[in-house]
C-alpha cells in the first residue's frame, strides 16, 4: 500500500512537471513567434518606406526635367 501511494505521488510529480515544461515551452514559442511577427512588420514598414522615397525621388526628377525643358 505505501509504496503506491509513492509510485502515485511520483506519476503526479511527473505530470506536474511535464505541464510545467509544455506551458513554459509555449511561452518560448509564442516570443518567438512575436519576434518574427514585430521583424516583418518592421521590415514591411522599411520597405513601404524605401518605395516612398523612390517614388518622391522619381517625382523631384521629373520636375526636374520639366523645369529644364521650359
Amino acid at each position: 500500500m505505501k509504496q503506491l501511494l509513492e509510485k502515485k505521488k511520483k506519476l503526479s510529480e511527473k505530470k506536474r512537471l511535464l505541464e510545467k515544461k509544455k506551458l513554459f515551452d509555449k511561452k518560448k514559442l509564442l516570443e518567438k513567434k512575436k519576434k518574427l511577427d514585430k521583424k516583418k512588420l518592421l521590415e514591411k514598414k522599411k520597405k513601404k518606406l524605401e518605395k516612398k522615397e523612390l517614388l518622391e525621388k522619381k517625382q523631384l526628377s521629373e520636375m526636374e526635367q520639366l523645369l529644364g525643358m521650359e
